[in-house]
């Protein structure tokens, strides 16, 4: 097949892609077969090659002329797979290909590499010229759209056309540490001490350090406290660090009695320091025991680092994804369908900690 060869030759080339294809089949009495898998295949190991996405372009464009036709493909890596085709129709041969096969080898490619492609050939006289501009502006689009983009090498490219992460600001906490974290993936994020924007926030974060009881007050004359019982009940991203997590319990014995927010059924006790060193402060190997989209990629015993003098004693056990041994075995991480929160600090736990904060924006985002 070698026009087809040679077509694929000239999308590498322009495309920047070192393509090695060995193929061999019923192209005796068809090629369609062929051309498609070749399609697959190539959809495929696209897919694998870009992994995560992070840091790229994600669209692409490219208008190439040949001699008399001029074509334009748009690439978009988003991870939903479509494909149109607009202009003359191709059908008859050249040699023995079938001008049909460009249309099923760039259907079958998109579909399997899971993009967004659009393909226009505006005009063209010679039948060879608008196949080879169509191939070479596949080529050179996919080069554009698969470029680093300088600087934000973590950044995920996002499916949606705007979101917005909200850091809660209700007066507790070292809130710099967790931006900047989220930064290295998305820079759609800000901090608010303004309740009213939860209704513009697809993702919440909230982080925390101090008292327990100082900080159900700054929640509730602040008034944080229904918009956040409200977002987390209709399904809305949360993710609570430290303070953040104890919060969502019903109660705390800091300092006295204290109510909390009465997500999570169970309590938040005091460490027995007998024997123990309190604050808890320090790296612990955690024991990951649950399934959640926010654990991706972590192994099932990681590090991560910690600093209290308070844990939580989690009545329903559905909620637990991970435990930690310091004196007592307790729950430090949990989550339920789109909410995460940690007893650790992720934002400070290095690669462990901060692909937990990356997939949390890739959940937000997605």
């Amino acid at each position: 097949m070698p026009f087809f060869d040679h077509m694929l030759d000239a999308m590498a080339r322009h495309g920047h892609i070192f393509l090695e294809i060995v193929c061999s089949g019923d192209y005796e009495l068809d090629d369609h077969h062929t051309v498609e898998d070749v399609g697959i295949c190539f959809g495929k190991a696209l897919r694998k090659a870009l992994g995560e996405k992070a840091g790229i372009e994600r669209f692409g464009q490219a208008v190439v002329p040949m001699d008399d036709a001029l074509a334009m493909s748009v690439v978009d890596l988003s991870g939903r797979s479509y494909f149109k085709y607009t202009g003359p129709e191709l059908r008859g041969y050249i040699n023995r290909y079938s001008e049909e096969l460009t249309i099923e080898f760039l259907r079958s490619f998109s579909a399997n590499a899971e993009i967004n492609l659009h393909v226009m050939m505006y005009y063209g006289d010679n039948r060879h010229h608008i196949h080879e501009a169509v191939y070479k502006s596949l080529g050179l689009a996919l080069r554009r759209a698969c470029a680093i983009l300088t600087g934000h090498q973590d950044v995920i490219p996002s499916t949606r056309d705007h979101f917005m992460i909200t850091v809660v600001d209700y007066g507790m906490g070292n809130l710099r540490s967790v931006v900047k974290a989220v930064e290295k993936y998305t820079t759609d994020v800000r901090v608010s001490s303004d309740p009213g924007s939860i209704h513009s926030s697809d993702g919440l974060i909230m982080p925390g350090d101090g008292a327990f009881g100082m900080a159900m007050q700054h929640l509730v004359e602040t008034g944080w406290v229904s918009p956040l019982k409200e977002f987390i009940a209709a399904g809305g991203y949360f993710m609570g660090i430290c303070l953040g997590y104890q919060l969502l319990f019903e109660s705390s014995e800091e300092f006295g009695y204290n109510r909390g927010l009465g997500v999570i059924p169970g309590r938040v006790v005091r460490f027995d320091s007998t024997g123990l060193k309190v604050p808890h402060m320090g790296w612990n190997s955690v024991a990951l025991s649950g399934s959640s989209q926010f654990l991706t990629g972590i192994d099932r015993d990681s590090y991560f680092y910690f600093i209290h003098s308070y844990y939580p004693a989690v009545d329903d056990t559905e909620w637990i994804l991970g435990e930690v041994e310091y004196g007592v075995r307790f729950p430090c991480i949990v989550g339920r369908g789109n909410l995460v929160a940690t007893q650790f600090h992720p934002e400070k736990s290095h690669r462990t900690g901060l692909k937990i904060v990356e997939n949390f924006v890739r959940a937000v985002c997605s």
